[in-house]
Protein backbone atom coordinates (compact mmCIF):
# COMPACT_ATOMS: atom_id res chain seq x y z
CA UNK A 1 0.00 0.00 0.00
CA UNK A 2 1.22 3.17 -1.08
CA UNK A 3 1.65 5.94 0.93
CA UNK A 4 1.10 10.17 0.15
CA UNK A 5 3.10 12.46 1.42
CA UNK A 6 3.09 15.66 1.37
CA UNK A 7 5.74 18.05 0.03
CA UNK A 8 7.00 18.81 3.47
CA UNK A 9 7.06 15.76 4.87
CA UNK A 10 8.93 14.33 1.23
CA UNK A 11 11.50 16.81 1.85
CA UNK A 12 12.20 15.79 6.00
CA UNK A 13 12.53 12.40 4.61
CA UNK A 14 15.05 13.94 2.64
CA UNK A 15 16.74 16.00 4.82
CA UNK A 16 17.60 13.10 7.88
CA UNK A 17 19.39 11.11 4.80
CA UNK A 18 20.80 14.10 3.70
CA UNK A 19 22.16 14.70 7.23
CA UNK A 20 23.29 10.92 7.42
CA UNK A 21 25.84 11.72 5.09
CA UNK A 22 24.17 10.36 1.72
CA UNK A 23 25.82 12.65 -1.15
CA UNK A 24 23.22 12.20 -3.62
CA UNK A 25 20.49 13.33 -0.50
CA UNK A 26 22.36 16.10 0.35
CA UNK A 27 22.10 17.35 -3.32
CA UNK A 28 18.90 16.48 -3.44
CA UNK A 29 17.96 18.74 -0.54
CA UNK A 30 20.24 21.34 -1.86
CA UNK A 31 17.92 21.21 -5.23
CA UNK A 32 14.90 21.51 -3.45
CA UNK A 33 16.41 24.77 -1.79
CA UNK A 34 17.60 25.97 -5.09
CA UNK A 35 14.55 25.40 -7.15
CA UNK A 36 11.82 25.75 -4.14
CA UNK A 37 10.31 22.05 -4.63
CA UNK A 38 8.06 21.72 -1.14
CA UNK A 39 9.99 24.21 0.53
CA UNK A 40 10.76 27.98 0.70
CA UNK A 41 14.04 28.97 -2.22
CA UNK A 42 16.73 29.78 0.03
CA UNK A 43 20.18 29.96 -2.31
CA UNK A 44 22.30 30.13 0.74
CA UNK A 45 21.15 27.03 2.08
CA UNK A 46 20.93 25.27 -1.22
CA UNK A 47 24.85 26.22 -1.69
CA UNK A 48 25.42 24.63 1.62
CA UNK A 49 23.70 21.30 0.94
CA UNK A 50 25.33 20.80 -2.80
CA UNK A 51 28.56 21.75 -0.94
CA UNK A 52 28.66 18.62 0.87
CA UNK A 53 27.49 16.60 -1.99
CA UNK A 54 30.14 18.02 -4.18
CA UNK A 55 32.91 17.75 -2.00
CA UNK A 56 31.89 13.88 -1.09
CA UNK A 57 32.55 13.58 -5.26
CA UNK A 58 28.77 13.56 -6.60
CA UNK A 59 29.13 14.21 -9.97
CA UNK A 60 25.97 16.62 -10.68
CA UNK A 61 26.15 18.20 -6.78
CA UNK A 62 29.93 19.51 -8.41
CA UNK A 63 28.08 20.17 -11.86
CA UNK A 64 25.98 22.41 -9.80
CA UNK A 65 27.70 23.90 -7.33
CA UNK A 66 30.19 25.42 -10.30
CA UNK A 67 27.17 26.57 -11.88
CA UNK A 68 26.48 28.25 -8.43
CA UNK A 69 29.76 30.34 -8.63
CA UNK A 70 29.82 30.95 -12.18
CA UNK A 71 26.00 33.05 -11.60
CA UNK A 72 26.39 34.42 -8.30
CA UNK A 73 23.72 32.35 -6.77
CA UNK A 74 24.30 31.69 -2.88
CA UNK A 75 27.78 32.62 -3.22
CA UNK A 76 29.97 34.78 -4.57
CA UNK A 77 30.24 34.86 -8.35
CA UNK A 78 33.86 33.08 -9.29
CA UNK A 79 34.33 32.08 -12.67
CA UNK A 80 37.51 30.25 -11.05
CA UNK A 81 35.32 28.49 -8.35
CA UNK A 82 33.47 27.49 -11.20
CA UNK A 83 36.00 26.05 -13.39
CA UNK A 84 37.15 23.96 -10.58
CA UNK A 85 33.75 22.20 -10.00
CA UNK A 86 32.99 21.93 -13.56
CA UNK A 87 36.55 20.30 -14.10
CA UNK A 88 35.26 17.71 -11.20
CA UNK A 89 32.32 16.96 -12.55
CA UNK A 90 33.48 16.99 -16.41
CA UNK A 91 36.37 14.18 -15.38
CA UNK A 92 33.72 11.50 -13.79
CA UNK A 93 32.30 12.39 -17.54
CA UNK A 94 29.14 14.13 -16.74
CA UNK A 95 27.52 15.85 -19.72
CA UNK A 96 26.20 19.07 -18.06
CA UNK A 97 29.31 19.75 -16.99
CA UNK A 98 31.53 18.92 -20.08
CA UNK A 99 28.61 21.44 -21.73
CA UNK A 100 29.23 23.98 -18.92
CA UNK A 101 32.85 23.58 -19.13
CA UNK A 102 32.74 24.42 -22.96
CA UNK A 103 30.84 27.42 -22.72
CA UNK A 104 33.79 28.35 -20.34
CA UNK A 105 36.49 28.22 -23.05
CA UNK A 106 34.31 29.13 -25.85
CA UNK A 107 33.80 32.27 -23.82
CA UNK A 108 36.69 32.90 -21.95
CA UNK A 109 34.94 32.56 -18.81
CA UNK A 110 37.30 32.32 -16.03
CA UNK A 111 39.98 30.26 -18.90
CA UNK A 112 41.92 31.50 -21.30
CA UNK A 113 39.61 31.36 -24.29
CA UNK A 114 40.05 28.06 -26.24
CA UNK A 115 37.50 27.15 -29.02
CA UNK A 116 39.77 23.72 -29.92
CA UNK A 117 38.57 22.69 -26.15
CA UNK A 118 35.07 24.20 -26.51
CA UNK A 119 34.34 22.03 -29.34
CA UNK A 120 36.29 18.88 -27.77
CA UNK A 121 33.68 19.10 -24.56
CA UNK A 122 30.81 19.68 -26.73
CA UNK A 123 31.23 16.93 -28.48
CA UNK A 124 32.08 14.95 -25.52
CA UNK A 125 29.01 16.18 -24.04
CA UNK A 126 27.02 15.43 -27.04
CA UNK A 127 27.97 11.76 -27.20
CA UNK A 128 27.03 11.33 -23.84
CA UNK A 129 23.41 12.39 -25.08
CA UNK A 130 23.28 16.07 -23.14
CA UNK A 131 20.37 17.93 -25.89
CA UNK A 132 22.02 21.36 -24.62
CA UNK A 133 25.45 20.35 -26.34
CA UNK A 134 23.57 19.28 -29.35
CA UNK A 135 21.84 22.21 -29.46
CA UNK A 136 25.37 24.34 -29.26
CA UNK A 137 26.85 22.68 -31.73
CA UNK A 138 23.88 23.15 -34.05
CA UNK A 139 24.18 27.10 -33.26
CA UNK A 140 28.28 26.70 -34.00
CA UNK A 141 27.72 24.79 -37.49
CA UNK A 142 24.65 27.28 -38.64
CA UNK A 143 26.74 30.12 -37.72
CA UNK A 144 30.25 29.43 -38.67
CA UNK A 145 31.45 30.03 -35.17
CA UNK A 146 34.79 28.28 -34.62
CA UNK A 147 33.52 26.07 -37.06
CA UNK A 148 33.39 25.80 -41.13
CA UNK A 149 29.56 26.78 -41.75
CA UNK A 150 27.85 23.35 -42.41
CA UNK A 151 23.91 23.52 -42.43
CA UNK A 152 23.75 19.95 -42.79
CA UNK A 153 25.56 19.03 -39.66
CA UNK A 154 23.54 22.12 -37.84
CA UNK A 155 20.68 20.44 -38.89
CA UNK A 156 21.78 16.85 -37.47
CA UNK A 157 22.98 18.47 -34.45
CA UNK A 158 19.50 19.93 -33.70
CA UNK A 159 17.76 17.15 -34.49
CA UNK A 160 19.71 15.20 -32.05
CA UNK A 161 18.98 17.67 -29.32
CA UNK A 162 15.15 17.19 -30.03
CA UNK A 163 16.27 13.70 -29.74
CA UNK A 164 17.41 14.12 -26.52
CA UNK A 165 15.57 16.42 -25.11
CA UNK A 166 14.12 14.55 -21.82
CA UNK A 167 18.00 13.62 -20.76
CA UNK A 168 17.23 13.00 -17.36
CA UNK A 169 19.69 14.91 -15.66
CA UNK A 170 18.44 18.28 -17.25
CA UNK A 171 15.72 17.73 -19.73
CA UNK A 172 14.49 20.64 -22.08
CA UNK A 173 11.32 20.82 -21.10
CA UNK A 174 8.64 22.15 -23.50
CA UNK A 175 9.78 25.70 -23.85
CA UNK A 176 12.98 24.36 -24.59
CA UNK A 177 11.68 21.67 -27.30
CA UNK A 178 9.84 24.25 -28.75
CA UNK A 179 12.96 26.41 -29.15
CA UNK A 180 14.91 23.27 -30.55
CA UNK A 181 11.95 22.94 -33.17
CA UNK A 182 12.23 26.65 -34.76
CA UNK A 183 16.17 26.17 -35.07
CA UNK A 184 14.97 23.02 -37.01
CA UNK A 185 12.49 25.05 -38.93
CA UNK A 186 15.29 27.73 -39.35
CA UNK A 187 17.66 25.54 -41.09
CA UNK A 188 15.23 24.27 -43.37
CA UNK A 189 14.51 27.13 -45.05
CA UNK A 190 18.28 27.98 -45.24
CA UNK A 191 18.79 24.78 -46.56
CA UNK A 192 15.92 25.37 -49.00
CA UNK A 193 17.29 29.10 -49.83
CA UNK A 194 20.53 27.43 -50.62
CA UNK A 195 19.66 24.86 -52.66
CA UNK A 196 17.24 27.43 -55.08
CA UNK A 197 20.74 29.53 -55.07
CA UNK A 198 22.98 26.61 -56.10
CA UNK A 199 20.28 25.47 -58.62
CA UNK A 200 19.70 29.02 -60.47
CA UNK A 201 23.55 28.86 -60.66
CA UNK A 202 23.95 25.96 -62.17
CA UNK A 203 21.14 26.40 -64.47
CA UNK A 204 23.12 29.83 -65.33
CA UNK A 205 26.05 27.78 -66.00
CA UNK A 206 23.96 25.81 -69.10
CA UNK A 207 24.50 27.38 -72.15
CA UNK A 208 24.69 24.74 -74.81
CA UNK A 209 22.97 21.67 -76.56
CA UNK A 210 23.82 18.04 -75.92
CA UNK A 211 23.20 15.67 -78.34
CA UNK A 212 23.02 12.25 -76.76
CA UNK A 213 22.49 9.32 -79.58
CA UNK A 214 23.85 5.74 -79.57
CA UNK A 215 26.22 4.98 -82.58
CA UNK A 216 24.17 2.74 -84.39
CA UNK A 217 22.00 5.55 -85.14
CA UNK A 218 24.50 7.59 -85.94
CA UNK A 219 23.38 8.39 -89.49
CA UNK A 220 20.23 10.17 -88.01
CA UNK A 221 21.90 12.35 -86.09
CA UNK A 222 24.36 13.68 -89.11
CA UNK A 223 21.04 14.67 -90.42
CA UNK A 224 20.06 17.01 -87.63
CA UNK A 225 23.96 18.01 -87.97
CA UNK A 226 23.20 20.88 -90.88
CA UNK A 227 20.13 22.30 -88.94
CA UNK A 228 22.31 22.91 -86.00
CA UNK A 229 25.10 24.52 -88.03
CA UNK A 230 22.83 26.84 -88.62
CA UNK A 231 21.32 27.58 -86.07
CA UNK A 232 24.89 28.04 -84.47
CA UNK A 233 25.84 30.44 -87.55
CA UNK A 234 22.59 32.63 -86.61
CA UNK A 235 22.40 32.29 -82.67
CA UNK A 236 25.95 31.82 -81.41
CA UNK A 237 23.96 28.60 -79.46
CA UNK A 238 26.84 26.22 -79.39
CA UNK A 239 26.15 22.19 -79.28
CA UNK A 240 27.98 19.11 -78.80
CA UNK A 241 28.37 15.64 -79.85
CA UNK A 242 30.88 13.18 -78.90
CA UNK A 243 32.13 13.61 -82.38
CA UNK A 244 33.80 16.19 -81.15
CA UNK A 245 36.22 14.48 -78.77
CA UNK A 246 40.46 14.63 -80.32
CA UNK A 247 42.34 11.98 -80.35
CA UNK A 248 44.51 11.67 -77.15
CA UNK A 249 41.45 14.09 -75.62
CA UNK A 250 39.63 12.10 -72.01
CA UNK A 251 36.64 11.51 -73.95
CA UNK A 252 34.52 10.25 -70.17
CA UNK A 253 35.98 13.64 -69.25
CA UNK A 254 34.51 15.59 -72.08
CA UNK A 255 31.10 13.83 -72.13
CA UNK A 256 30.71 14.73 -68.46
CA UNK A 257 32.07 18.39 -68.78
CA UNK A 258 29.51 18.82 -71.88
CA UNK A 259 26.84 17.48 -70.14
CA UNK A 260 27.31 20.46 -67.26
CA UNK A 261 27.04 22.78 -69.95
CA UNK A 262 24.15 21.33 -71.01
CA UNK A 263 20.94 23.69 -71.96
CA UNK A 264 18.93 21.58 -73.70
CA UNK A 265 19.59 17.68 -73.87
CA UNK A 266 18.56 16.19 -77.76
CA UNK A 267 18.23 12.13 -76.82
CA UNK A 268 17.71 10.20 -80.32
CA UNK A 269 16.03 7.47 -78.76
CA UNK A 270 15.65 3.82 -79.94
CA UNK A 271 16.23 0.08 -79.01
CA UNK A 272 20.25 1.12 -80.05
CA UNK A 273 19.67 3.68 -77.63
CA UNK A 274 18.84 2.00 -74.93
CA UNK A 275 21.10 -1.19 -75.62
CA UNK A 276 24.39 1.17 -75.19
CA UNK A 277 25.80 0.56 -71.68
CA UNK A 278 27.34 4.13 -71.19
CA UNK A 279 24.33 5.63 -72.25
CA UNK A 280 22.35 3.41 -69.87
CA UNK A 281 25.13 4.27 -66.81
CA UNK A 282 26.23 7.00 -67.67
CA UNK A 283 24.91 9.67 -69.91
CA UNK A 284 20.67 9.27 -69.59
CA UNK A 285 21.05 9.22 -65.35
CA UNK A 286 23.19 12.87 -65.78
CA UNK A 287 21.00 13.94 -67.87
CA UNK A 288 17.43 13.27 -65.96
CA UNK A 289 19.14 14.47 -63.43
CA UNK A 290 20.16 17.87 -64.95
CA UNK A 291 16.55 18.14 -65.74
CA UNK A 292 14.95 17.07 -62.26
CA UNK A 293 17.57 19.72 -60.21
CA UNK A 294 18.99 22.36 -62.74
CA UNK A 295 15.95 23.11 -65.02
CA UNK A 296 17.73 21.35 -68.04
CA UNK A 297 15.33 21.01 -71.02
CA UNK A 298 14.78 17.15 -72.22
CA UNK A 299 14.05 17.16 -76.82
CA UNK A 300 14.07 13.58 -77.32
CA UNK A 301 13.27 12.53 -80.85
CA UNK A 302 12.08 8.48 -81.43
CA UNK A 303 14.17 7.19 -83.82
CA UNK A 304 12.14 3.80 -84.12
CA UNK A 305 9.49 1.85 -82.53
CA UNK A 306 11.15 1.03 -79.17
CA UNK A 307 9.77 0.29 -75.61
CA UNK A 308 10.48 3.79 -73.63
CA UNK A 309 8.02 3.28 -70.12
CA UNK A 310 9.63 3.52 -67.02
CA UNK A 311 13.16 4.42 -68.42
CA UNK A 312 12.97 7.77 -67.05
CA UNK A 313 12.34 9.57 -70.55
CA UNK A 314 8.80 8.45 -70.43
CA UNK A 315 7.04 11.93 -68.38
CA UNK A 316 9.12 14.22 -70.45
CA UNK A 317 6.64 14.89 -74.26
CA UNK A 318 8.83 13.97 -77.29
CA UNK A 319 9.16 15.85 -80.08
CA UNK A 320 7.03 14.21 -82.67
CA UNK A 321 4.74 11.23 -81.94
CA UNK A 322 6.37 8.13 -81.04
CA UNK A 323 4.21 6.43 -82.88
CA UNK A 324 5.46 7.44 -86.06
CA UNK A 325 9.38 7.55 -85.14
CA UNK A 326 12.12 9.30 -87.67
CA UNK A 327 12.57 5.83 -89.55
CA UNK A 328 8.62 5.29 -90.34
CA UNK A 329 9.06 9.02 -91.80
CA UNK A 330 9.46 7.84 -95.67
CA UNK A 331 11.25 10.71 -96.78
CA UNK A 332 14.49 12.77 -95.83
CA UNK A 333 12.46 16.13 -96.46
CA UNK A 334 9.62 14.89 -93.84
CA UNK A 335 12.56 14.17 -91.66
CA UNK A 336 13.69 17.56 -92.05
CA UNK A 337 10.49 19.32 -91.26
CA UNK A 338 11.09 17.85 -88.25
CA UNK A 339 14.73 19.02 -87.31
CA UNK A 340 13.79 22.35 -88.25
CA UNK A 341 10.63 22.64 -85.90
CA UNK A 342 13.28 21.01 -83.54
CA UNK A 343 15.85 23.64 -84.81
CA UNK A 344 12.73 26.69 -83.82
CA UNK A 345 12.18 25.18 -80.17
CA UNK A 346 15.81 25.15 -79.09
CA UNK A 347 16.18 28.70 -80.09
CA UNK A 348 13.18 29.76 -78.51
CA UNK A 349 14.30 28.36 -74.86
CA UNK A 350 17.33 30.18 -75.09
CA UNK A 351 15.31 33.45 -75.39
CA UNK A 352 15.34 35.93 -72.53
CA UNK A 353 11.77 36.37 -71.08
CA UNK A 354 12.37 39.83 -72.84
CA UNK A 355 12.63 38.65 -75.65
CA UNK A 356 9.78 36.28 -75.48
Amino acid sequence: MSVELTDEEFTGILREKAIAGDPAFQYRVGSCYLWGNGIDKNYEEAAKWIKLAAEDGYAPAQHIYGRLFYKGTGVEQDYQNAITWFKLSEQQEYAPAENDLAVCYKNGDGVTQNHNEAIRLFINSDKHGYWRASYNLGRMFRDGQSVEQDLIKAKQYFEKALDNSDFLAAPAGENGKRLIKNKIDEINALLKEAEEKAATARKAERTEVFISYAHKDAEIRDELKPHLKTLERTTAIKWWDDTQIKPGDNWNEKIKGALAKAKIAILFVSANFFESDYVWREELPDILAAADKDGATILWLPVSYCDYDETGIEKYQAVTDPKNPLRALSTVAERDKVYTELSKRIKSLFKTPAEQ
